[in-house]
């Protein structure tokens, strides 16, 4: 079984409101990263959203739940990627054999690119899968059970990327014709491009 996270709980201080309610496409960010992951063949989703604390908490959550996506809550936004990524660890059953993971200011992949993830998961077990575009490293990444542990331990500076970095030898990136693989949406220019580009 192979699950889907999607980090949604960040404090979005760059970009000034909370990036998963940001609408593109007749959609929220938060819809599209969801149904794009489930397209492209995870079984489930869970989505690491922000506590009641948080204005927008109880938005995201609602959203969510609504998209068919299960809830993680991260009651502390001003926390770590890595934090809300272990939450999301947290929430999957011994089941699951791998997680597609995307931040919610990149939801516009393709399905095909999870998919083409899944696939080469299958096909080696490899303990980090990345999809790269004109080679460069992108979203989403899917991490293997063999390395759950250590994201789910350890102090990790550079968050996930700490793992990617220590199976540099083992992992497996795959090349793939979707641009937006490498588009971040983090600040209000960025939604500014996004807007001009629809």
């Amino acid at each position: 079984m192979i699950t889907g996270i999607v980090l949604a709980a960040g404090a979005s201080e760059r970009m000034r409101r909370p990036k998963a309610l940001i609408e593109t496409e007749g959609r929220t960010f938060l819809v599209h990263a969801v149904e794009r992951l489930r397209e492209g063949g995870c079984h489930a989703v869970t989505v690491v959203a922000p506590g009641k604390g948080s204005e927008a908490g109880p938005s995201i959550i609602r959203i969510a739940e609504e998209a068919g996506a299960r809830v993680a809550i991260n009651p502390r936004p001003e926390s770590e990627q890595i934090d809300s990524l272990r939450l999301g660890l947290e929430s999957i059953g011994p089941e699951c054999e791998a997680v597609v993971v995307v931040p919610v200011d990149a939801p516009l992949f393709s399905p095909d690119t999870v998919r083409r993830l899944i696939d080469a998961y299958r096909d080696g077990e490899p303990p980090v899968v990345l999809p790269t575009h004109r080679g460069q490293r992108g979203h989403p990444t899917l991490f293997a059970r063999s390395v759950f542990e250590e994201l789910r331990t350890g102090d990790h500076p550079e968050g996930a990327r700490g793992v990617i970095t220590a199976h540099e030898n083992e992992l497996q990136e795959v090349a793939v014709d979707d641009p937006a693989v490498t588009r971040d949406i983090d600040t209000p220019e960025d939604l500014e491009a996004l807007r001009g580009d629809e």
